[in-house]
């Protein structure tokens, strides 16, 4: 966002240019008794939201706070997500009540809370990420994998009233202005699925791996009730040629491509526990086909997470804890 890469430690954020990494970076530091508990979000605007223990935080593109949502003591939370208007950011919250929280990107007034099924993961491993596409919320149910997505059914929220005089946002309210997500909630999958975190595709498709075959979908009103409202969710599943059904299991996410506009062809999941790298071409064939392959090359000392640069460069974390930057000569076909 806004040319930034922001690292978060655990009681600050550290913000600095990609391509300067020994540059001394500029840091956010977070109040005593809070702890960051995921990476923050930065917006292609510049602005900036982070979870801690106790508040979900919004910050301006010039890196002033500019509301708080207090959630108590809480240290199941995921990385925050933004729409495409970058007007909702949205705050997975787990715990015994998990939900997901859909606040006003620029006063963090909640517009709704939907109540989810639990969410599982390890004690040393993160929430999984929501990701967004066109209107729907998807959400894994474990880290890395699940076997079932829970889609939240978003609808864009109305326009603001004409501006009354005064800068300073509203105080965010206390509680959320609706009890569920105003299109509903699917829940996709069954036992042995083994789904890692999908990935926001183009046209508003979401894809994602769902029992070693690659899948596309994206969801569309619900032809049984036309008039309610509700959505339900479509997908096409292709086995993946070229590779044994098992492969799909090592990927623990999918990464989709940020080249800008200049090409919507590529994704990428990596096998954290092989140290692999995996680069899947999903050609969209007439009759909304898919018709993916698979090719594997060994990679040393990757770490867990790949964030990729809207140029094409790799940021990588690797095993011996260096950060790294990889910038590929050129893709494969």
């Amino acid at each position: 966002g806004a040319g930034r890469l922001a690292y978060a430690s655990e009681n600050r954020i550290l913000l600095c240019a990609p391509r300067a990494l020994a540059t001394l970076p500029v840091a956010l530091p977070i109040p005593a008794g809070e702890t960051l508990r995921d990476t923050p979000t930065l917006g292609r605007d510049g602005a900036l939201y982070t979870v801690t223990t106790q508040n979900i935080r919004g910050f301006s593109p010039g890196l002033a706070e500019s509301w708080r949502f207090a959630i108590g003591n809480q240290d199941d939370l995921a990385a925050m997500a933004l729409s495409a208007d970058l007007a909702t950011a949205y705050a997975l919250i787990g715990g015994a009540s998990p939900a997901l929280l859909a606040l006003d990107a620029g006063t963090g007034d909640c517009r709704w809370r939907q109540p989810l099924p639990p969410i599982k993961h390890g004690s040393n491993e993160p929430m999984p990420a929501p990701v967004v596409t066109g209107n729907d919320i998807l959400v894994t149910q474990a880290f890395p994998t699940g076997d079932q997505i829970y889609v939240i059914h978003d609808r864009p929220p109305a326009a603001d009233p004409p501006e009354q005089g005064g800068i300073v946002p509203p105080t965010p309210q206390a509680a959320c202005q609706a009890a569920a997500a105003p299109a509903g909630l699917t829940v996709i999958g069954e036992s042995g699925d083994h789904i890692p975190a999908p990935m926001a595709g183009i046209s508003n498709d979401a894809f994602y791996l769902r029992a070693g075959r690659l899948c596309r979908g994206r969801s569309g009103p619900d032809p049984q009730k036309p008039d309610s409202g509700l959505r339900i969710w479509n997908e096409q599943c292709k086995p993946m040629d070229g590779c044994a059904p098992g492969d799909a299991k090592g990927i623990s996410l999918l990464i989709g491509d940020s080249s800008g506009g200049e090409s919507f062809d590529h994704m990428y999941g990596l096998a954290a526990e092989a140290r692999r790298l995996f680069f899947i071409t999903a050609h969209l064939q007439a009759g909304g086909d898919i018709a993916p392959t698979c090719r594997m090359q060994p990679v040393a000392n990757l770490g867990p997470n790949l964030v990729l640069g809207a140029d094409g460069t790799l940021i990588n974390v690797t095993v011996d804890r260096k950060l790294q930057s990889i910038v590929p000569a050129g893709f494969a076909t």
